[in-house]
């Protein structure tokens, strides 16, 4: 559970410093490494606070983080079922 919570803010120290590419790589890692990893909506939500677009989608909502998590979420656990 330690490691869990230590990764987490890994990402969020990603999220902050990093390119979008290098976040999305490490959630994807961590969503497959942890079974049901929820967390990566919570870093979507704190992506979108920090980066959302302020026009055009969704009426002036950026919500292409928690929508990408989400889509990111749903296809590695599928993943890992067929792997299992």
């Amino acid at each position: 559970m330690t490691i869990r919570i230590l990764i987490t803010l890994f990402f969020v120290a990603l999220i902050l410093y990093s390119p979008w590419w290098m976040v999305l790589f490490g959630v994807t890692l961590g969503a497959f490494y942890f079974k049901n990893y929820y967390e990566i909506i919570i870093l979507g939500v704190v992506f979108d606070l920090l980066y959302g677009a302020q026009s055009g989608f969704m009426a002036g909502y950026g919500i292409i983080g928690v929508v990408g998590a989400f889509v990111v979420f749903v296809i590695i656990e599928k993943i890992k079922k067929e792997l299992r």
